[in-house]
C-alpha cells in the first residue's frame, strides 16, 4: 500500500500526490491509499500524524512518499523508528544524502530550482548584449532522479548556490558539432543519477506528477 504525505495545500503538491496515486492505481497488486496532511514546522506532530495513520504493528509491504523538503527530517526520524517502511522524497538537502548513503530512504528528486530561475536569465542576457547564442540548444537543469548521494565536490557546489563549480565530465551527453538556436536553459547536475528533463513528460503534464511516477515505480519494485 501507498500513502502520499502532504504539508500544504498548494498546487505543486497535489500534483506530486496525484503522480504518486496514478502509479500505485496502474499497477496490479498494491493499493493508493491516501494523502496525509501534515504540520509544516512540527516534527513530533507529524510522526504522530503519519503513525495514527498507518497504524500500528508491522509496516512491511507500506510506502510513503514525503512531498517536501521539509519533511525530509521528520520522514527519516519515522523510518528510522518503523525500518519496514519504504520512503522517498521531493526534493533533496544534506540529510537526504545521509540517508540514501545510510539507506533510510530509497530516492530523492531534485528540482534545481536556482539553476531553473538563474541560468534562463543569464543567458538571455548574454543574448541580449552580444547577440550570441550557446552552441547547447538545451542545457539540463532538471527535475532530476537522486538515487546516490553527490560527491564531495558536487555538494560543495550545491550549498554555494553554484557561486564555483568545476564542469563534470558528461558520458551520457556527446559534444555537438554544430550551434543550434534553441531557447531552453538550465544547467547539468552532478548526482549521478538518471536525469529525467523538464519536457519528458510530453504536452502539459507536470514534471512534478512525472517524477513522483517514476519515484513510486522504485517504490513498486520494492514493494511487489
Amino acid at each position: 500500500e501507498g500513502w502520499c504525505i502532504s504539508h500544504a495545500n498548494v498546487s505543486v503538491l497535489f500534483d506530486r500526490c496525484d503522480g504518486f496515486a496514478k502509479a500505485f492505481n496502474d499497477t496490479n497488486g498494491v493499493t493508493f491509499m491516501d494523502v496525509i496532511n501534515v504540520p509544516a514546522d512540527n516534527e513530533t506532530y507529524y510522526q504522530e500524524i503519519v503513525e495514527a495513520a498507518l497504524g500500528d504493528g508491522n509496516w512491511t509491504g507500506v510506502g510513503a512518499l514525503a512531498a517536501g523538503e521539509v519533511q525530509i527530517a521528520p520522514m527519516v526520524n519515522i523510518v528510522n523508528d518503523h525500518p519496514e517502511l519504504l520512503s522517498g522524497a521531493f526534493d533533496v538537502d544534506s540529510t537526504l544524502f545521509k540517508a540514501l548513503e545510510d539507506g533510510d530512504l530509497l530516492f530523492g528528486i531534485n528540482q534545481h530550482s536556482y539553476l531553473q530561475g538563474y541560468w534562463p536569465v543569464v543567458l538571455l542576457t548574454w543574448k541580449a548584449y552580444t547577440s550570441q547564442e550557446i552552441v547547447n540548444n538545451l542545457i539540463e537543469t532538471g527535475p532530476k532522479f537522486v538515487v546516490t548521494p553527490p560527491s564531495d565536490a558536487a555538494q560543495t557546489c550545491f550549498d554555494s548556490y553554484f557561486e564555483t563549480c568545476e564542469a563534470p565530465a558528461d558520458t551520457n551527453n556527446p559534444p555537438q558539432d554544430e550551434a543550434s538556436g534553441g531557447d531552453e536553459s538550465g544547467a547539468g547536475d552532478e548526482t549521478g543519477a538518471d536525469q529525467v528533463g523538464d519536457d519528458s513528460s510530453g504536452g502539459n503534464a507536470s514534471p512534478g506528477l512525472f517524477l513522483t511516477v517514476i519515484g513510486a515505480s522504485v517504490m513498486l519494485l520494492q514493494l511487489q
